[in-house]
């Protein structure tokens, strides 16, 4: 597809089947943390390094 070919990052799901979903809330969550890092440098402990690696995301 034309979002395969693009240079963008992009995950394909399926709300029916439920397939990959862990995968896009670990890594919606990942990319929340580092905005949110960014922006709070001081106020890291809503966002954990630890909870990146749990598997209950």
């Amino acid at each position: 597809t034309w979002m395969n070919k693009s240079k963008n990052f992009s995950i394909f799901i399926s709300a029916l089947k439920k397939e990959n979903l862990d995968f896009f809330r670990k890594k919606v969550y990942e990319e929340v943390r580092k905005i949110h890092v960014t922006r709070f440098p001081y106020n890291n402990f809503l966002y954990p390094e630890n909870l990146v690696d749990k598997k209950n995301i």
